[in-house]
């Protein structure tokens, strides 16, 4: 059985659900406040446990809510310009019912590279961390300006400041979508030629014999 000690965060965790949540519950703290009654002041280890929980829930929110911001990839990076995604793209084998788009086949050499290379999944899940946050903060940068235009407070300063972080995590995530990608269809290619030369070099050695 599963004891708390086997409890961890990894990367994603880490930078994808709780950096986000932590950063949405601190800049909404006095809302929680007022309509919740919840204090999140670390004098406590309770309290500390308590931002820690809502963190990490209010971070699984905004990393499902927030998935939508990949479409505009395909804008921003089109499918035809990538050609790390068209070279892997000849090798990789998707289910019939399955469309042959370039996420399905990110998720296919990404399974695939975590099969076969321990170091190369540690690069792309570090990718993959930074880019899952930056996705979760442009949600939380605007729903800050939301909640602040709703509440008129720290207009309007606080406002445009959100708005222009939102921008600025926007594009930072993108950029970090597209070189996540752009390594994993690397990585798997690569893995996928070194095997097909194992693989030939031993069915040569087996004819020989």
């Amino acid at each position: 059985m599963d004891k708390p000690g086997d409890f961890f965060v990894d990367i994603i965790d880490f930078f994808g659900i709780l950096v986000p949540g932590a950063v949405l519950l601190y800049l909404q703290s006095g809302l929680a406040l007022k309509y919740l009654g919840w204090s999140y002041s670390m004098d406590s280890p309770v309290k500390g446990m308590v931002f820690a929980v809502g963190a990490y829930v209010g971070g699984q929110f905004l990393m499902h809510a927030s998935q939508c911001w990949n479409r505009p990839h395909g804008f921003f990076y089109p499918e035809k310009n990538d050609q790390y995604y068209r070279e892997a793209q000849k090798t990789i084998l998707l289910p019939a019912n399955i469309s042959n788009d370039r996420t399905n086949a990110f998720y296919r050499a990404f399974a695939y590279v975590r099969l076969n290379s321990p170091s190369g999944l540690a690069e792309i899940e570090r990718q993959m961390a930074e880019y899952k946050m930056f996705r979760s903060m442009i949600l939380v940068f605007a729903l800050d300006g939301i909640f602040q235009t709703i509440t008129n407070r720290g207009w309007p300063s606080r406002i445009f400041v959100s708005l222009g972080l939102c921008l600025a995590a926007g594009w930072q995530f993108l950029d970090l979508l597209n070189w996540t990608r752009r390594i994993t269809f690397e990585y798997y290619t690569l893995l996928y030629s070194d095997h097909s030369k194992k693989e030939d070099k031993k069915h040569g050695e087996t004819a020989k014999n």
